[in-house]
This record gives structure tokens, sequence and C-alpha cells, in this order.
């Protein structure tokens, strides 16, 4: 099937208030069906977060462990559905960490700000109220829409990008529920755990003189996210740090506190709808920043898309379609 009547059918389809997942997901890959247009591009944050930005996003459900930013930088809508939920046709959007989700952006100049449980705007988006969803005014972004044209380009340095993401995360946060007040211990032990991912939970809750059930409640409140989750984020998170010293996935997953790289890739899967390949071995998707403890000294430099092409891709807009 061309792409062309996919892009046509995914639209009609959404425009009707069809899920997602009625798209057969051998016509409707998660990711690079407009590759010809444009690439990914990945820019590395600070606290664990990262700024991604694609032109074609269909992920039928994905449970990811950071909280999102999504903002369209073509003023064209993309949709988003939780379990139990209508389907969502918005053009700026904050939503919950850990609540599976569908996501379909066709022919957007999709940008998503992954906001990890270290990032002190994580605790007011986990204040979200269910199904996860909360609609932003584009007017509170505006002033960002030269810069996120840029971004979706490939054309921001990673200094730039991450001024970029802390911008976004500061405009948000007016309109994110006010949380409440930490609990000092969770906080204390958010700390040793950032110093030390591998540190045993259990002999972690023995050193704070609590029980494991007492601590993993106590952290789970005061994070939004349980002990156990987030562990296994910062295994993800390390994925990104060590990646560019190995050869090969299967060594990037043991470096990283995976048991092998089935698991790795079934965690990735689950979190961004398509596996660790896709994001770190593939040249449709551009790097920038990967090493997070640097800036410009390791940075991967690209080309950036060519503005009238892809400006004649995309009709502003025009909901999902696709200009051919």
């Amino acid at each position: 099937m061309q792409y062309s009547t996919l892009a046509a059918t995914a639209s009609t389809d959404m425009q009707a208030q069809v899920h997602p997942l009625a798209i057969a997901p051998a016509i409707a890959p998660a990711y690079g069906a407009l590759a010809h247009l444009a690439s990914d591009n990945l820019y590395f944050g600070g606290h664990g977060g990262c700024l991604y930005t694609c032109p074609y996003i269909h992920t039928p459900c994905c449970a990811p462990h950071s909280a999102a930013i999504f903002l369209s930088a073509c003023g064209n809508n993309f949709s988003v559905r939780f379990p139990g939920s209508d389907i969502a046709r918005v053009e700026r959007a904050a939503a919950l960490s850990c609540a599976p989700r569908s996501l379909s952006a066709i022919g957007v100049k999709m940008i998503i700000v992954h906001v990890s449980p270290l990032h002190p705007a994580y605790r007011a988006l986990q204040g979200i109220a269910r199904p996860g969803l909360l609609s932003l005014d584009r007017e509170r972004f505006a002033a960002l829409d030269v810069q996120l044209d840029l971004a979706f380009r490939g054309a921001l340095s990673p200094f730039e990008a991450s001024h970029l993401y802390d911008r976004i995360l500061d405009l948000a946060y007016g309109a994110l529920p006010r949380p409440k007040p930490a609990d000092m211990r969770a906080q204390q032990w958010i700390a040793t755990l950032r110093l030390d991912p591998h540190l045993s939970l259990r002999k972690l809750a023995n050193e704070s003189g609590l029980s494991y059930q007492h601590m993993s409640r106590i952290f789970g409140e005061a994070l939004g996210l349980p002990l156990r989750q987030f562990q296994l984020w910062k295994k993800l998170d390390r994925v990104r740090r060590v990646y560019g010293d190995h050869d090969n996935l299967t060594d990037v997953a043991h470096a990283a506190g995976f048991s092998d790289l089935a698991h790795m890739t079934r965690v990735f899967q689950r979190n961004y709808g398509a596996p660790p390949s896709y994001f770190f071995r593939n040249p449709n998707v551009r790097i920038f920043g990967a090493r997070p403890d640097t800036r410009d000294s390791s940075v991967t430099h690209h080309k950036p898309s060519a503005a009238p092409a892809l400006d004649r891709a995309f009709r502003l807009g025009s909901g999902t379609t696709v200009a051919c």
C-alpha cells in the first residue's frame, strides 16, 4: 500500500473517532513511515530526559515510565487515547507516565518531551487526572514556535535543545496540578538511587529502618511511580549512557543491567513502541548529545532537513493529512 493511501485512511479513521488500532499493524509501522520526508531527531537532555521529533508516529499501546509533553510544531492535531476513554485530538498536551496509551501523529511535525522521574516537573505531571491527558493551550507555547520548528528540522545544538527542553517544561508547569510536598525520606532515596541505580531495594529499605513494603509505599506516593518501576526506568536511562561504548546491543543490554537483549527489547517496546535498534542503530534517527554529562564536546552534528521540502510536505492546520 502506498503511504499516501495509508495517511489518508488514518486521517479519515481518526476524524471518524475510530481507534488507531483499526489500522492493521502490518500497514502501520510505529515509526519511520515518512523517513523520505524527514528524519527523526533524538536530543538528550538533563535529568535523564530527552526531546524526540518525528514526522510520523503510530504507537497503539505504550506505557512509558517517563511523563510527556506532546507538541505539534505545525498546527496539525494528533490523536491520543487512554483505555476507557474517547480519542482526544489535540495540538498540545501533557500526559502522565505508566498509563497505557495510543499515540497517532501522521504527517505532523511532532515534538515529544520525555520527562524523567528525576526531573522536578515529573511529580506535577503525575498529578494529571485519569485517564492521564491534559490538553494545553497553544498560546502558552507560542513564543517557542521558531525553536520547535528548528528542533524538528534537526537544526538545534544539544545546548540549544536542552534550553528548549527547559523552557517547554517551565511554560507547561503553570498549567499542571500543584504536587504536595514530597516526603523527605523519599527525596533522600531518590538521591541515593541516582548515585547507585543498582543498589538493592531491600538493602535500601534495611538501611532506612523500614520494611520494603513501607518504603515502597512512601516512595510511590512521593514520586507517583512505584519503586521497582523507578529502578526499571534507571536501566533505560543507562542504555543511552552506554550504547556508544559497545558494538552490539547485547553488550549494551548487559551494561545497562538487563538480563539479556530480549529483556531490554521488551521494555523498550512497552515504553516507546519500538525496539532499541530503531533508535540506536538506525540511520533515520539522528542523535544529538548522546552523552548526558557533556555538551558540545561529544555532540553529533547533522545537516538540518531542508526547510522548503518540509514545508511543502506538511500542510499547516490540515489535521493528519499528508500532502503528496
